[in-house]
């Protein structure tokens, strides 16, 4: 050890040279021995402080460590907190609520104590009225029999009692049904008698038309007496002279005056039609273009007397196809054609038909022979018939409740096509009626107005 300490701190000697100069430094052991003395003592101090700063860091970062998880743990402990209270509310309300509950279970109790005394003591009253019912049944015995058999007639009368009540009920039922029924029927028969009623007006001022002209054909024919048939004679080879016969004056005959009177009848007929959009004469044209079936021997027409104002066959055929009727049987006419303010928005509007009332479900004629063009749903009409008579001529019947006819079908008489409803754009029961003429609406009041006239009723009735 001597001998490596002697090696290791031997004398030393350090040359320094600066500037030309040369200097010696000697080391001696001592001062050798001291400088690594102090070099170790520094390196200690050093490790030293560099251990003490790193301790320091670990602790401080255990220290934030330790204050994160204190707040962290604070966090939870509010947490806590708060989710304590809500239970202690919650537990103080069901605290609340179970003394509630608890004083409403000894009220309860209180009165089922009290119930119980009473039943108790309704029990005993019911053993002593038991045994004294015991006690009169011993001493009834013998009626017991007697009682049963009364029992069971009592029963076998409340079955019939029960049995006639059933019956009674249902005809209470079928009265009222029967009352319904009648209620019905007597508003369908307002309605009628109110339709008669202006039917009855009509046909009062006709039978008055008619009884005037009927007491001016008597007077007439008591004036001329009987030179009647000389008349006729003459007034016939007259008009096969002249093919005239010269109205009014004292000496018209009463043949005369029947045929100025079919004449003037048939003119306005003409004329009432005409207004309406029908000319008789181009429509027995136009329908005439295509010959019927006609046919047999030639007959002078001089040989046979015509009668007077007879109109041609082909116009007799043409009013039987025009719609001189009406689409119902009894009605009363609502609303009709032309100008009038809409029932709906109440604004001003045309009415292209009339509109027909009559009750629910009535039946809907065809009011002439012809072809349904159209039948079903459309727009505000509701269900819609349409039908094609010849000639440019269409029937429309509107709002029915249902339709019974198809399209392509053809009607050659008077057929129900549908019943009276209130479909589409409508406020109530009612058939809305038109009459087109080469597609432009007509008044259909016109065209029954000229189906009234006797001359056509008639001419149709043939």
């Amino acid at each position: 050890m001597r001998q490596i300490f002697r090696r290791l701190f031997s004398e030393r000697r350090i040359v320094i040279q600066s500037r030309g100069k040369a200097r010696q430094l000697n080391l001696t052991r001592s001062a050798q021995i001291a400088g690594l003395c102090v070099i170790l003592v520094g390196v200690s101090a050093i490790a030293r402080v560099t251990a003490g700063y790193v301790v320091a860091a670990r602790k401080m970062a255990h220290k934030e460590a330790a204050i994160v998880q204190a707040e962290t743990s604070n966090g939870d402990l509010q947490s806590l907190i708060s989710e304590l209270q809500q239970r202690l509310a919650a537990a103080s309300a069901d605290n609340a609520a179970m003394r509630k509950n608890l004083r409403f279970a000894d009220q309860r109790m209180r009165a089922v104590d009290e119930t119980r005394a009473m039943l108790q003591a309704q029990r005993e009253e019911a053993q002593n009225r038991l045994k004294g019912a015991e006690d009169a049944l011993n001493a009834k015995s013998g009626l017991v029999a007697r009682v049963s058999h009364t029992l069971d007639s009592t029963k076998n009368d409340l079955k019939t009692t029960e049995q006639q009540r059933l019956g009674l009920t249902a005809r209470v039922r079928q009265l009222e049904t029967e009352l319904q029924d009648t209620a019905d029927h007597l508003a369908q028969v307002k309605t009628s008698s109110e339709a008669a009623q202006q039917k009855l007006l009509l046909v009062s001022a006709e039978r008055d038309r008619l009884s005037s002209r009927v007491t001016t054909l008597e007077a007439a024919r008591a004036a001329d007496g009987a030179a009647v048939g000389k008349t006729v004679d003459a007034t016939t080879a007259s008009s096969r002279t002249t093919g005239t016969v010269t109205p009014g004056g004292s000496g018209m005959t009463t043949l005369g005056r029947l045929a100025n009177d079919t004449r003037q009848g048939w003119s306005d007929v003409r004329q009432l039609l005409a207004s309406a959009g029908v000319d008789l004469d181009q429509l027995a044209a136009r329908l005439g273009a295509v010959p019927a079936g006609q046919g047999g021997p030639f007959i002078s027409a001089r040989s046979v007397k015509q009668g007077a104002g007879a109109m041609p066959d082909n116009v007799q055929r043409l009013l039987k196809t025009l719609p001189l009727a009406a689409p119902l049987e009894h009605y009363q006419l609502e609303s009709g054609f032309g100008a009038r303010v809409d029932p709906l928005n109440h604004r001003e509007s045309f009415h292209s038909g009339l509109d027909f009332s009559a009750p629910y479900k009535s039946p809907v004629y065809n009011t002439a022979p012809g072809t349904v063009i159209f039948a079903g749903p459309k727009g505000d009409f509701g269900k819609v018939v349409e039908i094609d008579h010849g000639g440019g001529i269409v029937t429309r019947y509107a709002h029915m409740h249902r339709v019974m006819v198809a399209k392509g079908q053809r009607l050659t008489g008077r057929e129900q096509i549908g019943m009276l409803g209130s479909t589409g754009r409508s406020t109530g029961p009612h058939v809305h009626y038109e009459v087109l003429v080469d597609g432009t609406a007509q008044d259909p009041e016109k065209f029954l107005l000229a189906g009234k006239s006797p001359i056509v009723q008639v001419t149709i009735a043939k």
